[in-house]
């Protein structure tokens, strides 16, 4: 899976002089596709996708991803510095993207949390596991590696991810790394939910008011009305005859 590996061209995250052949993995990393839809909360109306990634040891010699319905070119590309990319277009949809240390010199701990790499990613608020994908805890600290667009309709999705870190203080051999993958997105908070429940009921109780308002002062001229209009007995009569409920109008 190094340099003998000509087919993801992984000989990027290598030396050709110390790169462990062996398959186990030694070192760490996890790899985590962020997804922001269109439309919040509506998995089908499209959005962007970011690539972030954290490493242990002294951080990630190279990594090679393949992601299927996703769009991606090269202004996307957020390869460290002194990382060089290389995008390949494999079966169908899914696109291969490969990043590693272009070897001019060695780049220490890239993706390492705490490390002295700079980083300025971190994670959004409300940032979760999509669907059933595992919870690999916090990403703040750790790297960027690629973004791009995917169309409505579709959810981009891992297919399968490669990476090398560095094993010494020196940087002089990289081994196999044991990659976890992930995806995820923003969930609205309960709270969220909550306060719109409070404003759909302060939209109901005042139009409860404004009726119950509207029918007390219906009432209420009604009640004035009553009192306006005199008794039948007492109509414009002659005042020296008795008076006559026939005269009246009800």
């Amino acid at each position: 899976m190094c340099a003998n590996d000509s087919t993801s061209q992984f000989r990027l995250a290598c030396r050709v002089d110390g790169c462990s052949g062996g398959d186990d993995g030694i070192g760490g990393v996890s790899l985590s596709m962020n997804l922001a839809f269109n439309t919040p909360g509506n998995a089908l109306s499209g959005g962007t996708w970011k690539i972030v990634g954290k490493a242990d040891e002294r951080g990630l010699a190279g990594v090679a991803m393949r992601l299927d319905n996703i769009n991606f070119n090269a202004t996307g590309s957020l390869a460290p510095t002194g990382f060089e990319i290389k995008v390949f277009q494999a079966n169908g949809t899914v696109i291969e993207i490969v990043e590693g240390d272009d070897l001019s010199s060695n780049t220490l701990d890239v993706g390492v949390i705490g490390g002295p790499f700079p980083s300025s990613y971190v994670d959004a608020p409300g940032l979760a596991p999509y669907l059933a994908n595992p919870n690999l805890g916090s990403f703040t600290g750790g790297v960027e590696l690629a973004t791009g667009t995917f169309n409505s309709g579709v959810v981009p999705t891992w297919v399968s991810a490669l990476a090398n870190v560095y094993s010494t203080a020196g940087g002089q051999s990289a081994i196999n790394a044991t990659v976890q993958q992930t995806v995820r997105t923003v969930i609205p908070e309960p709270a969220t939910f909550g306060l719109t429940g409070i404003a759909l009921i302060g939209v109901i109780a005042a139009s409860r008011r404004r009726v119950k308002l509207r029918d007390r002062s219906k009432t209420s001229l009604r009640r004035r009305r009553q009192r306006l209009t005199p008794p039948f007995f007492a109509c414009n009569i002659p005042s020296n005859e008795a008076p006559d409920s026939s005269l009246c109008s009800e």
